[in-house]
């Protein structure tokens, strides 16, 4: 992990590499609004976000390979529990073929479709869900800083939007230069 943390500022990082970036133990602060809404529509919370990086053929990916066709690469993440959202964990899967991806949460499986456009750029996710669709952004302010964005579309149209700032923890700070 500790070279694909370097590419994450080179000028080009395949998806395979920019998702190995994500891996870490982060913290999270998320701002949240329900776009609408007269009362709670403001929520923030933070979290500590755990990402695995699941290389394309790693054990816990090959029974939904084998349903779904060619892997990339995937995140496993899980987070602690706050006030406005239950501990709980995720699964993308990100398929070679069409730019296709599978996100996993508890018994529920949903698909959807990736773009990814640099690490300067980011990566964005979408994602169908029965009740509307999901669209989330992530790119790297810095190799220790992901920001991400979330925008929520139900049948009426946009109902909730999200932003959060991450930082990688466990980083041991830069050596200071030494002296001549």
């Amino acid at each position: 992990m500790g070279d694909s943390k370097g590419r994450v500022a080179s000028a080009a990082v395949s998806l395979a590499e920019f998702l190995e970036s994500c891996a870490g133990k982060w913290f999270s602060q998320r701002t949240s609004y329900r776009l609408g809404a007269t009362q709670d529509w403001h929520q923030s919370d933070q979290t500590t976000l755990f990402v695995d990086f699941l290389a394309a053929d790693a054990p816990e990916l090959q029974a939904l390979i084998a349903e779904q066709g060619l892997a990339i690469a995937a995140l496993q993440s899980r987070w602690e529990a706050t006030p406005q959202q239950p501990a709980s964990t995720s699964l993308l899967v990100f398929l070679a073929e069409g730019d296709r991806l599978v996100h996993q949460r508890g018994d529920r499986c949903w698909q959807g479709r990736y773009q990814f456009e640099g690490d300067h750029r980011g990566l964005t996710l979408t994602t169908e869900q029965p009740d509307g669709q999901v669209e989330e952004r992530f790119w790297f302010a810095h190799p220790n800083l992901r920001l991400r964005t979330s925008l929520i579309r139900d049948r009426t149209g946009l109902s909730r939007s999200s932003f959060y700032s991450e930082i990688r923890l466990g980083v041991k700070p830069p050596e200071p230069p030494a002296e001549v």
